[in-house]
């Protein structure tokens, strides 16, 4: 009987320990009656009122599911609200561990697969629409989806190196298949070539390719310089070999049609002003276009020897003819005599009355001598600007002289 009192308090430890401990784990802290009757620790499912949505929301077919499903163990805390922790991955970890990235708790059935594309690396346009995944996932069966590289050649190498219209390879044809065709296209058969670096304008606007490049020959290096496609253009065209034409085609026509012909010939060091803008280009360039002077004696030689009013060969003028003359036209000629003002009466005087012979000397007396003699006597000074002027001899005499003339 000693014994009785430790075997009680033995006990009643025990059944207090039992008691404090939950079977839910230590840190389970919800109220019993939540899932338990009071009466009993029955659990009736449908009369639970714990709260699953602050934990794990369930939705489609969690709903159904009996909770041992995923509570193996009484601690609940055990249970991870990730996928993969319940689920087999089928996938073998190819598309990663969120299964609902594609899939719904209604169904493991994926309801939009070109949506799922649209998210990713590779969005699905085009005949990428209706082709099979197997096509280029291969072990779809297997629902094994390893990464794939985005790259056209990597699934269409084939077709890039079959292909003899034209031939890929030997044309040296990059192996980015956007260069030339459309990812949105239904047909390998619409390009659409980036032609920017030589824009297909105009004339050259066509659709067949092999126009410029030779059917099955190399499409890279061919120039860009009009005489390199056009040399039998050239050559057939009237005077172009014979007047010297420059082979920039470019300066003369545009890439519309080659009638339409517009040279600018401002942007050169002689551009046409006054009567040159009428002449007829065959007028100045008889011997071709390259290297024409831009001297006017050059050009006017004729005009010049056959110019008797004045005589500008006899009175060896100057074959400056803008020192006179204007692009306008010959006439009227204006001469700067300014080393000797041509004023008054001197402005109605003909050139030839006192340019009566080559390099006149400017000397009143050359023109004047007649008039010195009548009214001068011997020993007066010659030069009459002292006491004339232009207008009117009287003008300017000096008195006494004056008073000689009355006697």
């Amino acid at each position: 009987m000693r014994c009785l009192p430790y075997i009680i308090c033995f006990v009643l430890i025990f059944a207090f320990n039992s008691i404090a401990q939950s079977e839910h784990g230590e840190d389970f802290d919800y109220d019993c009656e939540l899932c338990h009757e009071p009466v009993d620790w029955n659990v009736i499912p449908e009369q639970i009122k714990f709260d699953h949505n602050s934990k794990f929301e369930l939705t489609g077919q969690h709903k159904s599911l009996d909770c041992r499903s995923c509570h193996i163990s009484l601690v609940f805390s055990k249970v991870k609200s990730d996928c993969i922790s319940c689920h087999t991955d089928l996938h073998q970890g190819t598309v990663g561990k969120d299964c609902s990235k594609c899939h719904t708790s209604k169904s493991w059935m994926v309801e939009d697969i070109n949506g799922l594309h649209q998210q990713g690396r590779f969005p699905l346009l085009g005949n990428h629409l209706t082709a099979e995944c197997a096509q280029c996932h291969t072990r779809y069966v297997d629902l094994y989806f390893e990464p794939l590289d985005v790259e056209c050649i990597a699934c269409h190498s084939n077709d890039y190196y079959s292909t003899q219209n034209p031939n890929h390879v030997s044309a040296g044809f990059s192996t980015d298949c956007q260069n030339c065709h459309s990812i949105t296209a239904s047909e390998w058969s619409a390009i659409s070539v980036v032609h920017d670096f030589f824009p297909l304008i105009g004339g050259h606007a066509v659709s067949d390719c092999f126009a410029c490049h030779e059917q099955g020959g190399n499409f890279t290096g061919l120039s860009s310089e009009c005489i390199s496609c056009h040399q039998v253009d050239f050559n057939s065209a009237a005077n172009h070999l014979s007047q010297g034409y420059p082979t920039e085609c470019e300066i003369c026509h545009n890439s519309t049609a080659w009638n339409q012909v517009n040279f600018n010939h401002n942007n050169t060091n002689f551009p046409l002003l006054g009567a040159h803008q009428n002449v007829n280009c065959s007028d100045c360039h008889e011997s071709g276009f390259a290297g024409t002077t831009t001297d006017c004696f050059d050009c006017h030689q004729a005009e010049f020897n056959a110019t008797n009013d004045p005589p500008h060969q006899v009175l060896n003028f100057s074959h400056d003819c803008l020192e006179c003359h204007n692009m306008s036209g010959w006439v009227p000629a204006n001469f700067n005599h300014s080393f000797y003002p041509v004023d008054d009466r001197h402005d109605e005087i003909n050139c030839n009355e006192c340019h009566s012979e080559p390099n006149y000397q400017l000397q009143c007396l050359s023109c004047h001598l007649e008039d010195f003699l009548d009214e001068h006597n011997q020993g007066d000074p010659t030069d009459c600007w002292n006491c004339h002027n232009a207008h009117d001899w009287s003008i300017g005499i000096p008195r006494d002289i004056k008073l000689q003339k009355a006697h």
